[in-house]
């Protein structure tokens, strides 16, 4: 149960994790190992999140693209195959931006 942002209280997880308990499911971990766990799984996958100041003063966040791709979509066997990182000279016929003239 990795959610970096979840909106689930202790108390939430607790009885999640004792409705596990009670349906009979092994090595259930508790609250706190649920916690460790997480902040594990979020320091080696997570991706970065970076604050900005909008011009009006309003804060949000943007997450870190290069990781996205590294640490994510190159890891993914479905989604890697589709990335494309050189433009290709298509001749006359073009329907995808990389195939468009260099200059």
């Amino acid at each position: 149960m990795h959610l970096p942002r979840s909106a689930f209280s202790d108390r939430q997880v607790d009885v999640f994790l004792w409705m596990l308990k009670v349906n009979g499911i092994d090595n259930v971990p508790s609250v706190r190992g649920m916690k460790t766990l997480n902040s594990t799984m979020q320091h080696l996958c997570g991706i970065d999140s970076i604050k900005y100041t909008g011009a009006l003063g309003h804060k949000y966040y943007v997450n870190n693209l290069a990781q996205l791709i590294s640490q994510q979509e190159m890891a993914n066997p479905r989604v890697q195959p589709w990335l494309h990182f050189f433009p290709e000279d298509s001749g006359q016929h073009l329907s995808e931006a990389r195939q468009g003239p260099g200059t």
